[in-house]
């Protein structure tokens, strides 16, 4: 009996991590969408998204790469950082830069850490498909 309730209390401490830890990620794949924005929109709409998964469009001019921490940053238009989802190998690193070159259109969800002039920044990003809808606030 005292092996069942050990077993079961470490169930359930281990269920209660992973969704502590786990919801971001969750959240950043299966969440809905409070917004989409295009690059050149979310600065002066985007303030009240702020926390929140939103969607951003935008061309990639430039990648930016944290060695330390190993994460992927991807701007957009020069305006809009991406911070890509978790950390990255140099070969997978190597895989999303050539996934999203510079010049290439893109569709990002992710969620909007900072909305203030010149500092757009969403953390953590991923992927979103360009063919779902998508219908910006104007």
């Amino acid at each position: 009996m005292m092996k069942i309730r050990l077993l079961l209390l470490s169930l359930l401490a281990t269920v209660g991590i992973i969704g502590l830890n786990g919801c971001n990620g969750w959240n950043l794949e299966y969440g809905k969408v409070a917004a989409q924005f295009t690059s050149s929109t979310i600065t002066e709409k985007g303030q009240t998204f702020t926390g929140r998964k939103v969607t951003v469009r935008g061309t990639v001019t430039k990648h930016e790469l944290d060695k330390a921490t190993g994460k992927l940053t991807m701007v957009l238009d020069d305006k809009v950082r991406c911070v890509w989802f978790g950390t990255r190998s140099e070969d997978d690193i190597l895989l999303k830069t050539e996934s999203y070159e510079i010049g290439r259109l893109v569709y990002f969800d992710g969620f909007l850490i900072k909305c203030e002039p010149r500092n757009v920044l969403l953390d953590p990003v991923h992927g979103r498909d360009p063919t779902a809808p998508f219908e910006p606030l104007e």
